[in-house]
């Protein structure tokens, strides 16, 4: 046998400090893996080193930040790493012409230019392994709910450069996995108020439809963290080697998110959305409310 068989198998996972980074960390170390866990908040991940996983100090935002966390792992590793897996995120809740310039920019930062940026400066240590790249895409990016259309684009913008890098990276023996998720119950970070009493969208119907999203008022419908996590590691290990289908489909609602948007006419799909989010409630609310007299 090799020395390239018996090596360990090396896994990088980012935004690993709640939720589903998390939960991927121990799923690939309880499967033999040897886990580098990156986050903002390296005393959240304290809890993951007795599953013999290693937390590191990572801002996707950061170039340099990412460089470091390369260059450790790299000497780690003898240069090998089998799984980069980007999960790093943040999730504005706003509407679209009200999110303020620094969640605007935050989201952009860390949802796709973070991700590029990872994958380039990991790109060379998960060729010498021939390894994967895995994305934590979203629903949200094929099918965007109302307020949440800037992380939808980010998503949308991930689901792209994934599909880009998935045929540039094949002539190298790296296979790429881009992961759309439904509804996970997860602990990723909302990073806006959603709404004040200054907004257009100030009604008791936007609110409650909110709460609903940001965890307010929990619903028992999202797939569970650590099923959701077992799931997805075993299809994205699993995948076929340059695979044509390399999308994995994980979550609450991953699949009739995709039929919906792929057989249904756009006028169709914008009425299931609107039905099923209730924002006909909500767009019905605010015009009755321009039809008012002003009072002074």
């Amino acid at each position: 046998m090799s020395e390239e068989q018996n090596r360990p198998k090396y896994a990088f996972v980012t935004g690993a400090s709640s939720g589903i980074g998390y939960a991927i960390s121990i799923e690939l170390a309880e499967r033999g893996f040897t886990v580098f866990a990156g986050a903002r908040g390296v005393s959240k991940m304290q809890s993951l080193k007795k599953y013999g996983i290693i937390p590191l100090q990572l801002d996707v935002g950061s170039v340099e930040s990412v460089k470091q966390c390369r260059d450790f792992i790299a000497s780690q590793t003898s240069g090998y790493l089998d799984l980069l897996y980007n999960n790093a995120g943040v999730a504005p809740t706003a509407p679209a012409i009200e999110i303020s310039e620094e969640a605007l920019l935050q989201s952009i930062n860390v949802n796709f230019v973070g991700v590029v940026r990872t994958c380039r400066e990991f790109s060379s240590l998960v060729i010498k392994a021939k390894g994967t790249i895995a994305f934590t895409s979203s629903t949200a990016g094929v099918l965007t709910i109302p307020f949440f259309a800037i992380y939808g684009a980010t998503k949308a913008a991930v689901d792209r450069y994934a599909d880009g890098l998935e045929t540039e990276m094949r002539p190298f023996g790296v296979t790429v996995v881009n992961v759309v998720t439904g509804g996970v119950e997860t602990g990723i970070e909302p990073i806006t108020n959603p709404l004040g009493p200054e907004s257009r969208y100030y009604l008791p119907e936007t609110l409650k439809f909110l709460k609903s999203f940001i965890g307010d008022e929990k619903g028992n419908t999202l797939m569970d963290v650590a099923t959701y996590a077992k799931r997805t590691v075993e299809q994205v290990l699993n995948r076929p080697r340059f695979s044509r289908t390399w999308k994995v489909y994980e979550g609450y609602a991953a699949v009739p998110a995709y039929y919906i948007t792929t057989f249904l006419p756009d006028s169709l799909y914008k009425f299931l959305i609107d039905q099923a989010f209730g924002f006909r409630k909500i767009s019905n609310a605010i015009v009755a409310r321009s039809k008012k007299p002003a009072t002074d």
